[in-house]
């Protein structure tokens, strides 16, 4: 198994904030082959492995929070409100460059 490990100072270097951050370290295993792919794409992206970890959480991270808050405005919704503005929509072919890909 490779491990990955940030130290406090490092973590803080490659989040892009400043020293009075809290950061945390972790330390993470994982298969060989994960860590070779990850290394792959890092060296790609010509960045060190911890750093473009560390950007992927961050996206993932983001990612869930915004499909979390996309379930919320879902939960709010009304069917009998979308149908009702559906209704207003006129009938008749879709303005030129709104068509649906066939």
């Amino acid at each position: 198994m490779a491990s990955a490990g940030l130290d406090g100072r490092r973590a803080t270097e490659l989040s892009g904030r400043g020293v009075n951050s809290p950061m945390k370290a972790i330390e993470l295993k994982m298969p060989d082959k994960v860590y070779r792919k990850l290394a792959g794409l890092a060296a790609h992206n010509r960045q060190a492995v911890d750093k473009f970890a560390l950007r992927k959480l961050e996206e993932i991270v983001q990612a869930v929070e915004d499909f979390a808050q996309l379930e919320h405005r879902a939960r709010r919704g009304s069917l009998r409100k979308f149908k009702a503005a559906m209704a207003k929509v006129p009938k008749g072919p879709p303005v030129p460059g709104d068509e649906l890909a066939r």
